[in-house]
């Protein structure tokens, strides 16, 4: 059985999402859409390169539309349907979520030695 909307949300505010990636219903889904995808990054597909790939990754991020959690596609405001859910290699979703990596460290690094001798 699906969990719940809620359940999802509460996984969310609870940074506990892993959680739903664990669950048998989204296994089962992922493991479908792979099988459906024949094990092939879609984004490599799309630049005419072929890839292997594992990774179900989720169009509509789950943090910000939880309701999308486990449909395959989605309609646009202008009434188009797209996939929801796309099989990416690991390079590809890494690119996806280069952005979301690297927004809570804001502060660059600097090294600094105090030492003296």
């Amino acid at each position: 059985m699906d969990m719940t909307i809620q359940q999802i949300i509460i996984l969310i505010k609870s940074n506990r999402l892993h959680e739903f990636y664990n669950d048998g219903a989204w296994k089962r889904l992922a493991a479908e859409i792979r099988r459906e995808q024949n094990y092939e990054c879609q984004h490599c597909k799309e630049m005419g390169k072929h890839c292997a790939a594992s990774i179900v990754h989720h169009v509509n991020r789950i943090r910000e539309h939880p309701e999308l959690a486990y449909n395959r596609t989605y309609v646009d405001e202008h009434g188009i349907e797209h996939r929801n859910l796309i099989l990416l290699c690991h390079q590809c979703h890494e690119a996806e979520h280069k952005s979301e990596r690297h927004k809570f460290s804001s502060k660059k690094f600097k090294f600094q030695n105090n030492e003296r001798w």
